[in-house]
């Protein structure tokens, strides 16, 4: 005998990704998660949707998973199964990309048993990319109950959505109503024959669910198909509603506006589709409408005027088209415009820049000469040049000889101090405006990347496969530098080997990498390991640099004739384990090795082919990414791979690679039989991998550019433009953290339970100015996203137990002055302050003073947005422009709780200055120690 309160119904196709904030919904609900009984009904899901769904049912005993013998392409069909199933009073449906408040269910409930009803509704609110976590719930909560039949009009009109209710059980069985299966608008329907049998409907302004804007729904990726089907289905408005026939009229005017709409709106639906739908459906686009264009169809319509109806639908589109062009023109010229003035604005400051740097150094200058005319030296020289001039004169030889043998002096020490050093040398080569690239043929795909990249910021590229003739006086790029010999002047070091081996790590790679001007790693494992203390020579030039999609790549066609079941490229002669797998694929499918093609020749294999297998040299090795990404640029192939112990590569291609376990050869056979055999949803996934990996932000570019950012090759304004849609800002708590700083963020990662975002931030040579470069570059977005205040922790922080608590409670005290520009965590220095506020409680004091030290961690007010984004990053004096010291200057509003609210990890180092943390804390202690004074003080002058 089950005891559930409530049973929940959740249709599912292909919503992995959305499915555990749906489920978590559920365990947020506060009338338990165990007094639901949790139905997920799968419809022949081909993303691993049901895979999850049947381990929550293994988790949970009230989750039940179920799965419909074929796709029924709509959710009515699994809506059914789980009314079959459901145990409880009381039904409610969710779709998995939503979810429910958390008092939804309890208060649904309450209110069904009050009102003895069989329907009970509340309202929703739209959610989109950033979930609005703010307090959804309506004050003061309004009610309103219809009797029914007799006001079922009413109730038609406030019907809202069908998923915002709950169901009597006993009221659905005994009326014997169900979804229509395969059907569009299935939900509009069943919600409309509720309506027309139930008792009575009470609706409450509370709202209970949040509905989820999703582009991937059926109704926006079907468009047209979806639109024209939904036609079809709302016909059945009559059958439902026979015995009402005023009700069924009024339902059907009222979904008119939105076919009306939508027949303007699709243009793919020419004049002679467009009068058959007009001509079949024509009831559904007659009624009395709120626009004239609306009124106007419907009339021509009624009057069986359809071919004029069509060619006024034809002429709108036409003048929408118009405006629509007139407007983009319009854009284009203001923006035309808008980049003029910023271009003069930027001039301007260029120049008042030069300007001041120009009047500074005359005034050095003006100063140094002085100096010099005062001095003694200064006069014993006059005198030194008036005897020789007097001894040897002008044209005298001794003159001549002493001069030739300074000049010949002067060109031998000139040839010594030549830049011998890699880094000198790069720097010498200021805004390069040539790179070229060395690599080998098996690596050609990352040389086409960074080709690309070079080519967008009009910096010319040449790629050589092996050494070239002669090295030009040029920055290059060595990928696989192990097998190169020759080297040029400078040149950075592109390191594709696995750390997990020492098959390539000799001492002789290790001086190839040590006399690089910077490494490229492509994965933060490999980082890691070239963080080691045997390894400081060469840690701070290494940059993480990973591979990803390449855009049109090489176009070829996923429909071209597939001779191949299996395709792997690779060292599979030298490889047991390769092997192994292979000879398992071969027992079942056509399989083809290659593996000494590259180029065209290869990328013609894999044309040919249903699945490319990527299957690991080593078992705990890295993702091969250069491989998967290769085949992934060609779209025509799905990817099979074994999964490694490279997690944070692996997360950027879930759902698009498709990964089985380490030595997991049974579930890789299963994998690719799926594949071959499956060819409609092995080409859709070709396709919906190319619209994710085209659609997001690409992070070969952003990594690159950060990269190029660090050497000043490119301004913050350049990186900003084209890589500020890398980093989305989806709360106003956010973590910097280098993503090279591996031991910190793994850190940071195990004590972040609080919500925090980790932010990746940007470097330079010069540590302090990449710390300023990444707060630029995070206020900058949050101005653009509107935010009112942001609070910022670096990943070497220490939250209290207590860490929420206390926050909560500052926040209220500073929303209650109103008066603060910066909240202080913690500080390290605090110089000369003075303080303007103190308030004492049973936490300790609340301290406002005139100017802040230390950014580890920090609650900025919008008032401070522009202070950051206006930093100049090409004032290198750090003493005055390090961004702490920046901030000091200026006349700020700062607020410091004593005890400091949050602490500093000791055993991390310093990622900007690279000393130990250690050396922070006596700073830390004796900076409390005096402010507790400064605050004790003024407690006790104030009394």
């Amino acid at each position: 005998m089950n005891y559930y309160k409530i049973s929940v119904i959740i249709p599912v196709f292909n919503m992995k990704a959305y499915l555990p904030r749906a489920m978590q919904s559920l365990h947020e609900q506060t009338i338990g998660f165990d007094q639901l009984q949790v139905l997920m009904i799968d419809d022949c899901s081909t993303d691993g949707s049901y895979e999850l769904i049947q381990s929550y049912a293994e988790k949970y005993p009230n989750v039940e998973a179920y799965k419909t013998e074929k796709n029924t392409g709509a959710a009515g069909e699994p809506r059914n199964i789980g009314i079959a199933h459901a145990q409880a009073p009381f039904l409610m449906f969710l779709d998995p990309d939503d979810w429910f408040t958390p008092r939804a269910c309890e208060f649904l409930y309450a209110r069904m048993q009050e009102d003895d009803a069989d329907i009970v509704g509340g309202v929703y609110r739209f959610q989109g990319e950033v979930e609005d976590t703010s307090e959804p719930w309506f004050s003061p909560e309004s009610k309103q109950k219809y009797d029914l039949p007799l006001q079922l009009m009413d109730a038609l009109k406030n019907r809202l959505a069908m998923w915002t209710k709950i169901y009597r059980r006993e009221f659905i069985e005994r009326e014997h109503i169900r979804f229509f299966p395969s059907v569009y608008g299935e939900d509009t329907l069943f919600l409309c024959e509720c309506l027309s049998k139930a008792r009575s409907y009470t609706l409450y302004s509370v709202c209970v669910y949040n509905y989820r804007i999703n582009p991937q729904s059926v109704t926006n990726v079907q468009g047209e198909s979806f639109f024209k089907k939904h036609l079809a289905e709302m016909e059945r408005i009559k059958e439902i509603l026979a015995d009402h026939p005023n009700e069924a009229q009024w339902m059907m005017g009222n979904l008119s506006t939105y076919y009306i709409q939508k027949s303007i709106d699709f243009e793919s639906l020419g004049r002679e589709e467009l009068t058959e739908i007009l001509l079949k459906y024509r009831e559904l686009f007659i009624h009395e409408g709120e626009s004239v264009k609306e009124n106007v169809i419907s009339v021509l319509v009624e009057n069986h005027r359809e071919d004029t109806a069509v060619s006024y639908i034809l002429k709108e589109r036409e003048e929408r088209r118009a405006i629509q062009s007139e407007l983009q023109k319009n854009e284009m010229v203001l923006r035309e415009k808008e980049n003029q003035i910023l271009a003069v604005e930027e001039q301007c400051r260029e120049l008042q820049k030069n300007s001041r740097q120009i009047d500074h150094e005359l005034r050095v200058a003006n100063a140094n000469l002085k100096h010099i005319y005062d001095s003694d030296m200064y006069k014993l020289s006059l005198k030194y040049y008036k005897i020789r001039d007097g001894l040897f004169p002008q044209d005298s030889g001794i003159r001549k000889g002493i001069r030739n043998l300074f000049v010949r002096v002067k060109q031998k020490n000139k040839g010594q101090s030549q830049i011998k050093n890699q880094i000198d040398q790069f720097h010498a080569y200021g805004k390069f405006k040539q790179m070229d690239i060395i690599t080998t043929q098996h690596t050609m795909f990352i040389a086409e990347l960074i080709a690309q990249q070079l080519t967008r910021l009009n910096i010319q590229c040449k790629i050589y496969t092996g050494e070239p003739e002669a090295y030009l006086d040029i920055p290059y790029v060595i990928i696989c530098p192990q097998f190169i010999q020759k080297f040029p002047k400078a040149y950075i070091a592109f390191q594709m080997e696995q750390t997990v081996s020492s098959r390539w790590f000799t001492k002789d790679y290790f001086v190839k990498l040590q006399n690089s001007c910077a490494i490229f790693d492509y994965s933060l494992t490999n980082v890691e390991f070239f963080h080691r203390p045997e390894n400081q020579d060469v840690r701070s030039r290494v940059y993480y640099l990973p591979i990803d999609y390449y855009k049109d790549y090489k176009p070829l066609s996923c429909n071209a004739h597939k001779e191949y079941d299996v395709l792997f490229y690779g060292d599979a002669k030298n490889c047991e384990r390769r092997q192994k797998a292979l000879s398992e694929l071969k027992k079942h499918f056509r399989v083809k090795v290659c593996s000494e093609v590259f180029g065209e020749e290869l990328y013609e294999e894999i044309k040919r082919a249903k699945v490319v297998v990527n299957i690991h040299y080593y078992e705990d090795a890295l993702l091969e990414t250069t491989r998967l990404y290769e085949t992934l640029s060609l779209n025509t192939c799905v990817v099979v791979s074994e999964r490694s112990k490279d997690t944070t590569e692996e997360e950027r291609l879930e759902n698009i690679v498709d990964f089985f376990g380490i030595d997991g050869i049974d579930d890789m056979v299963k994998r690719v039989e799926y594949w071959v055999t499956h060819e409609q949803e092995r080409n859709e996934k070709i396709r919906e991998n190319k619209r994710i990996l085209e659609e997001r932000p690409n992070a070969f570019s952003f990594f690159f550019k950060r990269f190029l950012l660090a050497y000043d090759r490119i301004t913050f304004n350049e990186f900003y433009q084209t890589e500020k849609d890398f980093v989305t800002l989806d709360t106003n708590r956010l973590c910097l953290s280098l993503p090279e700083s591996t031991a910190r963020r793994r850190s940071f990662d195990q004590d972040n339970h609080y919500g925090f975002q980790c932010i990746p931030g940007l470097r330079h040579e010069k540590g302090w100015v990449g710390c300023g470069l990444s707060y630029k570059f995070i206020f900058s977005k949050a101005l653009e996203c509107g935010m009112n205040n942001v609070m910022i922790c670096e990943d070497d922080v220490i939250f209290p137990d207590s860490f929420e608590e206390k926050l909560e409670q500052i926040a209220k005290e500073l929303e209650e002055r109103g008066d603060w520009s910066v909240f202080s965590g913690v500080m390290a220095d605090v110089g000369r302050v003075k303080v303007s506020d103190c308030k004492k409680d049973d936490n300790g004091y609340l301290m406002k003073i005139d100017h802040m030290v230390s950014t580890v961690f920090n609650m900025y007010n919008h008032d401070m947005f522009m202070l950051f984004k206006n930093w100049d990053e090409q004032n290198r004096d750090v003493h005055k422009n390090a961004i702490d010291r920046y901030l000091e200057s200026k006349d700020l509003g700062v607020y410091v709780k004593i005890p400091f609210l949050v602490g500093h990890k000791e055993e991390l180092n310093s990622t900007i200055w690279g000393f130990s943390n250690v050396e922070y804390s006596t700073l830390i202690e004796n900076c409390q120690q005096k402010l507790l004074e400064l605050a004790r003080d003024y407690r006790h002058n104030e009394s």
